[in-house]
């Protein structure tokens, strides 16, 4: 397992599910800007213009006529279902279409669950709600329906969620099953190359016969296996052959050495010792003066001319 965690397919399978995992998030962030957050900015938007101008009404007419304002709201038709709740200092509801709302005014967007009944069917909505409170202690809450907003939003987030883990555990589980796949290539070629390293040259890698990268890389090197066993081959039979032609002469030489430091040994034994650095000189004028002496020499047969024999000559005439 180190082995393949180690590996530089695994790795490379890592780098590209974490980039495919940046990509999906930038893809799902770029879906819920325009899906979730410009809607709902929009929304945002005109939901504090009608708070405003609803509270400036009240802040002028007072509650009754802010009232009916809102009433008449609550029954025009729209794409988006409107909500609202006037609620007087004292708690009094003074008029209201939102089941519920935060016990405290807090001055801001709430999103507030306003689900409906209608014939035993309940009807989500989600008011995007302003809360307004007023220097008197009455509270103004103005909002319009964004379920559909609020549903994306969940939907989208879940979605993202669970996209970025399936990424992830698809890319390690890629990364493991590429590293291993590639791995047992790459073990080929190494037990291939040992071998020729142990000195056996037949050594070849095996092709699966894919005609993929590795397989052409695998013909390659078994291309050049096979032509350097062949120039190992030639060159063993011109080794053999050079060594087959030497062997004659050399047994030659050895045989003449040999007779030679035969003779030499001879010649040393019938040397006097007294005078050992001139035996082979004094063993030639010995031969000489013999062959002067000889009848063949007085009859003419044979001309004798003596000269002071040296070392080089005796071995020369040896």
């Amino acid at each position: 397992m180190t082995r393949i965690l180690r590996s530089l397919s695994f790795r490379l399978a890592l780098t590209y599910a974490g980039m495919l995992c940046i990509s999906m998030a930038l893809l799902m962030g770029a879906g819920y800007w325009l899906r979730v957050t410009m809607p709902m900015e929009e929304q945002r938007a005109a939901v504090e213009t009608e708070a405003q101008l609803y509270a400036a009404e009240l802040a002028k007419s007072g509650m009754e006529p802010v009232a009916r304002m809102l009433e008449r709201r609550d029954h025009q038709a729209g794409a988006r279902k409107p909500f609202h709740a006037l609620i007087a200092p004292d708690g009094t509801v003074i008029s209201s279409n939102l089941p519920s709302w935060p016990p405290h005014g807090n001055d801001r967007f709430t999103i507030i669950e306003a689900d409906n009944f209608l014939d035993g069917f309940e009807i989500d909505y989600s008011s995007l709600t302003r809360d307004i409170l007023m220097p008197d202690g009455t509270r103004l809450l103005v909002g319009r329906d964004v379920d559909d907003i609020v549903r994306d939003q969940n939907m989208l987030q879940t979605a993202a969620l669970w996209i970025l883990c399936g990424t992830m555990v698809l890319g390690l589980s890629g990364g493991w099953v590429m590293s291993h796949a590639i791995g047992k290539r790459l073990e080929a070629v190494t037990k291939a190359a040992r071998q020729v390293m142990d000195g056996d040259l037949s050594g070849r890698i095996r092709v699966r016969g894919t005609n993929d990268d590795f397989d052409r890389l695998g013909e390659t090197l078994n291309l050049m296996l096979s032509r350097i066993q062949t120039l190992f081959e030639s060159t063993r039979r011109v080794s053999d052959n050079v060594a087959h032609e030497l062997r004659t002469p050399l047994a030659r030489l050895v045989g003449q050495l040999e007779d030679i430091e035969q003779r030499a040994g001879t010649i040393t034994r019938c040397a006097p010792r007294s005078r050992p650095r001139s035996t082979m000189p004094t063993a030639c004028a010995r031969y000489s003066r013999r062959c002067c002496a000889s009848p063949a020499s007085k009859a003419g047969a044979i001309r004798c001319t003596f000269r002071r024999p040296t070392s080089c000559s005796c071995w020369k005439t040896l």
